[in-house]
């Protein structure tokens, strides 16, 4: 007769839950170094494009700060809505301004 599953070896650990266990580690680890090297790789996103204000923004600090509060807490994005000549893109300048520094802001227009 020829080659055939009688000429397989056996794994070391022959039971399936525990190869099936097995497979799920080897997965889990694959999947974690691939998301780490991803993480490692992305580089900062890059500071472009912030316009400068025209005129300075009146009394809308308590609007800046709050916004800002929310980038430091976590918040990746940032929607400002509203009808138009309210000072939504003065706001986001302003917020973009006091970003600038700390490289976490990307502005798109």
């Amino acid at each position: 007769a020829g080659a055939g599953a009688s000429d397989a070896k056996p794994l070391p650990d022959s039971d399936p839950a525990s190869q099936w266990d097995e497979v799920k580690r080897k997965a889990q680890e694959s999947a974690f170094r691939q998301e780490k090297d991803r993480e490692e790789n992305q580089a900062a996103p890059p500071i472009i494009n912030v316009p400068a204000l025209c005129s300075r923004v009146v009394g809308r600090g308590n609007d800046v700060y709050t916004l800002w509060q929310k980038l430091h807490q976590g918040k990746r994005v940032l929607v400002l809505r509203g009808v138009d000549g309210i000072g939504k893109s003065a706001l986001a300048v302003a917020i973009g301004e006091h970003a600038k520094s700390t490289g976490r802001f990307t502005y798109v227009q």
